[in-house]
């Protein structure tokens, strides 16, 4: 008696692919680990602009305007973490300009100080601050946040706020010729404050009557 024959079918081997095929795989790939790579990113983003946004927060009782002359003031502020800040000024009404921190376009700190209208030690002319005695309007620009308020004496504290009206500060007067010439202009100095455990005080500025 014969056996029955059992026929086995072979599996087919997988066809060769086709460079297109091939191609269209990879994109797949590509696009499948895309997606959660943009997701991380963007979240990444998003923490350094509220990290930037809060750090670029002006620190109550900090803002000063100080160092008025004839020809000049300074604007100083601390800020709640490290961030650029600078001061756009110009004549009353006419804000055009724009000043930078002492220590260069660029700075990034959690303390500032900017000079109107150079910087200490500068050679540029004075331009429209030749005149004594004249009044500026100008906006503390810290981060991507601008700030107004009001002052009225030296070394009063300025009670700034976002998006607040301008500042107006007045520049002084002329010395009278009969005053003894001025003292050769003392370095900006530039430093920080211990705390108690002798750790670093980064929200310090510190002013100097005499030197």
């Amino acid at each position: 008696m014969d056996l029955p024959k059992i026929k086995r079918k072979l599996p087919k081997l997988p066809r060769d692919l086709s460079r297109r095929e091939v191609l269209s795989l990879v994109g797949v790939a590509i696009v499948l680990l895309a997606i959660p790579l943009t997701v991380i990113l963007f979240r990444r983003y998003q923490e350094t602009r509220i990290k930037a946004f809060e750090n670029a927060e002006i620190v109550a009782g900090t803002v000063k305007i100080t160092n008025i002359h004839a020809h000049g003031f300074t604007v100083s502020w601390a800020t709640r973490g490290p961030s650029t800040g600078v001061v756009h000024w110009g004549p009353v009404g006419l804000i055009g300009s724009t000043a930078y921190d002492d220590r260069g376009a660029g700075t990034v700190s959690s303390t500032h100080h900017v000079t109107l209208p150079h910087p200490p030690g500068s050679d540029e002319p004075l331009g429209i601050f030749e005149e004594p005695e004249q009044p500026f309007d100008l906006k503390i620009v810290s981060g991507n946040k601008t700030y107004g308020g009001t002052f009225d004496n030296i070394f009063d504290v300025i009670d700034v706020t976002e998006g607040a009206a301008a500042i107006r500060v007045t520049t002084g007067p002329e010395l009278p010729s009969s005053c003894p010439p001025a003292p050769t202009p003392t370095p900006t100095i530039i430093g920080f404050a211990p705390q108690d455990d002798y750790t670093r005080e980064s929200r310090s500025l510190s002013y100097f009557d005499k030197l």
